[in-house]
């Protein structure tokens, strides 16, 4: 099981999306069962996360979102997904030489081998 470390969740915000706010570019991680499942990037979130309530087939019960400047969205996404491996995320590209940096500064334990599989 994956699951996110307080020091993240503390920085996320549980979404209501009921409740539509101004367009912001963030990080977000549908949860299920306290796992996470999928990681994504967006910026519009709100928006984003309306499509997977609205039409995503993957099962999640919950959706936290990390606020991220937009153009740190790709780098930070990236490595979220190589490090959590989520089941919905299929792709697992190299390791970007920003990695240990981004994990370390969300609260991660990082060792010194990736978690990616070849």
């Amino acid at each position: 099981m994956t699951s996110l470390p307080a020091s993240v969740v503390e920085r996320c915000v549980a979404v209501d999306i009921r409740a539509r706010r101004a367009r912001r570019s963030a990080i977000y991680f549908l949860v299920e069962i306290g796992e996470v499942v999928y990681v994504g990037r967006s910026d519009d979130v709100d928006k984003r996360i309306e499509w997977h309530v609205a039409y995503s087939t993957m099962d999640f019960d919950r959706v936290l979102w990390l606020p991220v400047a937009e153009e740190d969205l790709a780098a930070y996404e990236a490595a979220l997904i190589r490090f959590l491996r989520p089941r919905y995320n299929r792709r697992c590209a190299r390791d970007s030489s920003r990695d240990a940096a981004i994990l370390t500064e969300l609260g991660f334990v990082v060792a010194d081998e990736t978690r990616c599989a070849s």
